[in-house]
């Protein structure tokens, strides 16, 4: 067992937080204890109580579920209990989570990234990259599971160095996409780990708020964790991949840190490609607002869009008001969809 104080502030914070209808888990006992998972590693889980005490508790195996989408992660809220004369701490039951962000795994099977988080910060940069439709698949997913999407542009301070001029002409249409973004509402805040640009805006949007932070190896997850946490040790920052355009993994598990001052954030491991379970027309259309407010007006009322005739939002394709990145993006989300719900 080791031992790590909380301010007052983030203990009331914590105790805020905390579930308090012990009735909702039903393997729960009055001795019981709440808590929170910090991490998860296999069979077992670090776990912080209200006093900011740690502990490694093996899980109870009714509570490792058949199902990923059952199982105990990072987020949780748990109950444990400790016997006496012993060194052994068990979870004994799960809180039902306010929130969860699921993706899919191994194409139509679910996991379970993070629990009641209140933020999902997408991280983006121009190198390693990652493209606008992976972007808004990470959008959807924080919409469908009723979390605010941020994106965070880091490593900004790449177009002003040497490789400037040619990441400049590169990615000529960040701009673009920043501005169409901005206008169908989602937060983007600019930011460089390196340099410190923009970390003041990053540190006030995560106040007082539980944040997932996700994105492709290598784009700086880790790095913005150590900045804003104010340690350069706490999470093991790699270098990029010598393969083009890629990262390597620094972060093996997901860890939720406690802010300074109120909040916590949660450092996730980089994948290759966020896939999505599930989501249906509305939270489609929460995206992509541009097609939904033109799809009104289509002559069928199940129209895809694809080649039905009389199709307003091909008509506005057509005219230009509707891009055609974002025209292929929302197709290829809606065949990924039909794919898993056919499965």
């Amino acid at each position: 067992m080791s031992r790590r104080r909380l301010t007052e502030k983030q203990r009331r914070i914590l105790k805020d937080r905390a579930p308090r209808d012990k009735k909702e888990s039903s393997s729960m006992s009055t001795s019981d204890t709440k808590a929170r998972v910090i991490a998860r590693y296999g069979k077992t889980a670090e776990i912080e109580d209200e006093h900011g005490d740690l502990y490694r508790a093996d899980i109870r195996a009714t509570l490792q579920g058949e199902q990923a989408i059952q199982d105990v992660v990072v987020g949780d809220w748990v109950s444990f209990e400790k016997p006496d004369r012993s060194e052994q701490v068990i979870i004994t039951g799960r809180f039902p989570p306010k929130t969860q962000l699921i993706r899919s795994v191994r194409g139509f099977k679910a996991k379970v990234v993070a629990s009641n988080i209140d933020q999902l910060i997408i991280v983006w940069s121009p190198v390693p990259s990652m493209s606008t439709e992976a972007i808004e698949r990470y959008w959807v997913a924080a919409v469908k599971n009723n979390i605010t999407p941020i994106l965070l542009l880091n490593k900004i301070d790449l177009f002003e160095g040497e490789l400037g001029e040619a990441l400049q002409q590169q990615y000529k249409n960040k701009n673009m996409f920043c501005e169409l973004y901005r206008q169908f509402g989602l937060n983007m805040i600019e930011v460089s780990a390196k340099s410190g640009q923009g970390l003041v805006a990053l540190e006030t949007a995560l106040s007082g708020k539980v944040s997932v932070i996700m994105g492709v190896s290598g784009v700086g997850k880790s790095s913005l964790v150590n900045a804003v946490i104010g340690d350069d040790e706490l999470q093991q920052v790699g270098p990029l991949s010598e393969s083009p355009n890629t990262g390597m993994h620094t972060t093996s598990t997901a860890r939720l840190l406690s802010l300074p001052g109120s909040g916590s954030i949660i450092d996730s491991p980089g994948i290759r490609e966020f896939q999505l379970l599930e989501a249906d027309y509305e939270d489609l259309s929460q995206v992509y607002s541009e097609i939904s407010e033109v799809a009104v007006a289509c002559k069928f009322h199940n129209c895809r869009h694809v080649s039905e005739p009389k199709c307003a939002v091909r008509k506005a394709l057509n005219e230009g008001s509707i891009t055609q990145w974002r025209y292929q993006n929302y197709l290829n989300m809606q065949n990924t969809l039909c794919s898993v719900a056919n499965h």
